[in-house]
């Protein structure tokens, strides 16, 4: 994996310094070897218009933004981070690791309805996800 995300740090580098290739053409894949699928969405999206500029400085601001969280993220798993190249030993260990979170998660939602259902209160309104979002602010300054 660690590859495919040194890989998405590069186009992410790319794009942050220069974003315009991302509108006026065919846009490339973040991964090499996965092509982006084309459809009428697309299409319409790599529609020149008078605003191109306003799009691109958007766009890389926005991409500037991701790889700051990428490189904090994965900091361990980028070139020069202690997991960057694993020993053999470690990835024997880590074969019988969950290779996603998902178990943990399951444990919280149960958690959460049993509580919600000893409190009397409603599935419905346990499981609503604007109980749970917290205001976010991107700062493009």
């Amino acid at each position: 994996m660690n590859s495919k995300f040194e890989e998405a740090e590069r186009k992410l580098k790319i794009w942050a310094d220069d974003a315009s290739s991302l509108i006026s053409e065919l846009p490339p894949s973040i991964f090499d070897g996965i092509h982006v699928q084309e459809d009428l969405v697309l299409e319409s999206l790599l529609k020149t218009t008078d605003s191109d500029g306003a799009i691109v400085a958007l766009l890389q601001k926005l991409f500037a933004s991701i790889l700051a969280v990428v490189q904090r993220q994965l900091k361990s798993q980028l070139p020069g981070g202690e997991f960057w190249e694993p020993s053999d030993l470690l990835k024997e260990q880590a074969k019988s690791c969950e290779s996603t979170n998902i178990s943990g998660e399951r444990v919280f939602a149960i958690c959460q309805t049993v509580k919600c259902f000893e409190q009397g209160q409603q599935k419905q309104d346990s499981l609503n996800p604007k109980r749970y979002l917290k205001q976010t602010r991107l700062d493009f300054g």
